[in-house]
């Protein structure tokens, strides 16, 4: 059993954040070409854009996604 407040890891090795914010941002390109804004996926989960780009920060060092430091709508999934 997991302990109360423990993280719920995918089978993949996501947290189940990490894996929805990767299915918002995998929907969000595919609808429109290109990624999201940190607001646009902040929206989307309910949560502030901070605690948005700790997870994309995340994704990226589990190597999930990459994106350009600095540069809007960069992200792109690693397949």
């Amino acid at each position: 059993f997991a302990r109360k407040g423990a993280k719920v890891m995918t089978r993949v090795g996501l947290t189940k954040r990490q894996a929805e914010l990767l299915e918002v941002i995998r929907k969000f390109i595919s609808e429109n070409g290109y990624s999201p804004s940190y607001r646009e996926m902040a929206a989307e989960m309910n949560m502030h854009h901070t605690n948005v780009h700790r997870i994309v920060n995340h994704l990226r060092a589990r190597g999930a996604i990459d994106f350009i430091p600095s540069a809007g709508r960069s992200i792109t999934i690693r397949e």
